[in-house]
């Protein structure tokens, strides 16, 4: 398989394994979330489902500390901008915080991503989740759908 069709392989599978560790449905802790909720057909050892339910762990208590850090620069730059006394330099400063610590999530999710493809999947393992992917992301985006024309998300509904 050439790289850029594994690259294609991990960008997708990558999507499946963040919303495995954000998704909170499993709380007995039994078997992984990610094979009874999206992926059935995965087919995972009891080796892979205690190292996909510990990797899950490990990445939501790194991605609260993450999102803490990123929201509380975002609210040093509002303070920041709402003060007239703030000089553009300082401003900038801030501003250039939001995007490294926007940087630090995104390279968190992406080694949680990585290391689960290759280190806990098998090659023969990536290609189903692949496809639990997009059946995944297009039954999200219809039910974002459905919730926004109900008025549940954004809009004044």
């Amino acid at each position: 398989m050439n790289k850029a069709i594994l690259t294609i392989i991990v960008f997708f599978i990558a999507g499946a394994l963040t919303a495995v560790a954000d998704d909170h449905s499993n709380k007995d802790g039994e078997g992984s979330s990610f094979e009874q909720n999206f992926c059935p057909n995965l087919k995972l050892s009891e080796e892979q489902k205690g190292k996909m339910k510990e990797a899950m762990f490990n990445f939501r208590e790194k991605k609260i500390d993450l999102k803490a850090a990123l929201e509380k620069s975002k609210l040093s730059y509002e303070r920041l901008l709402s003060d007239p006394q703030t000089d553009y330099k300082t401003a900038k400063t801030a501003a250039d915080e939001i995007s490294a610590n926007k940087s630090k999530l995104i390279s968190a999710k992406q080694d949680f991503k990585t290391s689960v493809a290759f280190e806990i999947l098998k090659p023969e393992q990536r290609e189903p989740a692949l496809k639990c992917e997009k059946r995944r992301k297009h039954h999200m985006g219809f039910m974002r759908h459905h919730h926004e024309d109900e008025g549940e998300h954004g809009g004044n509904g």
